[in-house]
């Protein structure tokens, strides 16, 4: 994926530090094969939003911050998501070191 010009180093450490919270209090929940759900934190926020990886590795995410900027900490949370539960192959490394 792409870096989104607008993240700042500064907003893109509170995007992660969001995102690593949501990981933290179990909200991803993968709904489908490419579809997660983020479930609210209580006492944070309200609304559960449900995030969708495309084909062509793009995602997309029903809250406001994805609306406004093209990308959001649940999208960032269900990449981060997917890093950790997704076994390492060799076809996997060598896409990696060569992409």
């Amino acid at each position: 994926m792409k870096e989104q010009a607008f993240l700042t180093s500064e907003s893109r450490q509170r995007m992660n530090d969001k995102a690593n919270k949501f990981l933290e209090k179990e909200c991803i929940v993968q709904t489908g094969e490419n579809t997660w759900i983020c479930k609210p934190i209580l006492g944070y926020n309200i609304h559960t939003y449900t995030i969708q990886k495309f084909p062509d590795d793009t995602y997309r995410c029903n809250c406001q911050g994805f609306h406004k900027n093209k990308y959001c900490s649940h999208i960032e949370a269900v990449r981060i998501f997917i890093s950790r539960n997704t076994p390492v192959t060799a076809e996997s490394q060598r896409t990696f070191a060569y992409a």
